[in-house]
């Protein structure tokens, strides 16, 4: 049954009575989400972590850390798309300088969220690898990395690096550490924090339609709702479950986005690109007793099944947009595009893996993006179902 969006603005967008008396109901019931002692919540990763008792068995050797870049305090990035119309044509222009001005902090990106699915991999036992993250992270938490951002390009990259970041430290923050460690992980919950609060008044001054609904509002909706879930913030956590529903509720009966259409050519891409904030927000709120799955008549199964049927069919989004579609999987190469595909192991973790798709995620031995916390094959499948076929 769809729910109506009727009741509570919260965070910019509105929220259902349903949905709010049912928040209300899980913060007080004891189930998944319960009061700390410090007023804050505790929240579930969207993902499994080691056991506070397992990291003590069998640890692993001590590997030394990578040297942390200097941190980047001012987000200047531009569009790589040349103006007008759909956004749908990139320029290879601005495409060049948006890499170079992105290039120092996906480095850091990709080092500290390798780090960290390190830790993840050995089940806790390379305690090394979590300290590693630990210590990158704080170093750019004191020097309040990434907080000056000017624009709606800067704001964007805003969010899926803080995406990023916080489900980063989601995988590391309750790993066995000292004194030390423990005023880092403040340091950090404090940084991602500011950063969310930041970032979540920009969204509540975003204008109604257009990019404050599409992609940018799910993937500040995982920004904010993750780093609520690692601080133990209960209103940034909701903002991210608000974030899921308005996308939820957006889904048509024949499981487009009607925001992502819009997109001309890159239609089906942008279609592929709002799974990986959607499914990622209901992960995180299934594992916080909040069910996603069914919301709007199941209606990211109806996406998720359009999108497949479209990534191996292209025309189905070119006929439905008027114009032919980037395509988002190369038949030449085995696998799938790492940065983009994700999702679609943390769906077939829960869900089994989908028709016609097990040699393409078989053949995937990562799906890896910094901005979501590394490798998802890591952080959401089990092996044994992702090499069933």
């Amino acid at each position: 049954m769809a729910m109506r969006l009727t009741g509570l603005w919260r965070g910019g967008f509105q929220l259902s009575i349903g949905s709010a008396l049912f928040f209300a109901a899980t913060a007080c019931n004891g189930n998944t989400i319960t009061a700390s002692h410090n007023g804050r919540q505790t929240f579930d990763p969207p993902f499994d972590v080691p056991g506070i008792n397992t990291a003590g068995n069998a640890r692993a050797p001590q590997q030394a850390c990578s040297p942390t870049p200097p941190a980047i305090v001012k987000l200047d990035v531009n569009t790589r798309y040349k103006a007008g119309g759909a956004h749908d044509v990139v320029s290879a222009e601005a495409e060049a300088r948006y890499k170079e001005a992105m290039a120092p902090i996906i480095a850091y990106m990709v080092d500290v969220t390798l780090s960290a699915n390190r830790y993840i991999k050995s089940n806790g036992r390379n305690i090394g690898a979590a300290d590693c993250a630990r210590s990158a992270l704080a170093t750019w938490a004191q020097a309040n990395a990434l907080s000056q951002v000017d624009g709606t390009a800067g704001r964007f990259k805003q969010s899926t690096l803080l995406a990023g970041l916080a489900l980063t430290f989601l995988q590391i923050r309750n790993a066995p550490t000292a004194a030390s460690g423990q005023a880092d992980n403040h340091k950090i919950e404090g940084w991602l924090l500011g950063l969310a609060q930041d970032l979540r008044r920009y969204r509540d001054s975003a204008p109604l339609g257009g990019t404050a609904r599409n992609n940018q509002l799910y993937w500040a909706g995982l920004a904010i709702g993750a780093t609520g879930a690692a601080t133990g913030d209960a209103d940034s956590f909701d903002f991210g479950m608000n974030a899921l529903e308005d996308g939820v509720k957006s889904i048509t009966a024949d499981g487009y986005l009607p925001e992502e259409l819009k997109r001309g050519r890159q239609a089906l891409h942008y279609h592929v690109y709002s799974l990986q904030p959607l499914m990622l927000l209901a992960e995180l709120a299934q594992r916080n007793g909040r069910p996603a799955y069914d919301q709007n008549d199941r209606a990211l199964h109806r996406l998720v099944r359009t999108v497949l049927a479209g990534a191996k069919d292209p025309s189905l989004f070119g006929n439905k947009v008027g114009t032919v579609q980037v395509p988002v999987i190369n038949d030449k190469k085995p696998g799938l595009p790492p940065a983009l595909w994700g999702w679609l192991a943390v769906y077939s973790a829960r869900f089994g893996v989908p028709d016609g798709w097990q040699d393409l995620l078989a053949n995937s031995p990562r799906l890896s993006s910094a901005e979501t916390g590394g490798d998802e094959i890591t952080l959401y499948m089990p092996r044994k179902v992702h090499y069933q076929r």
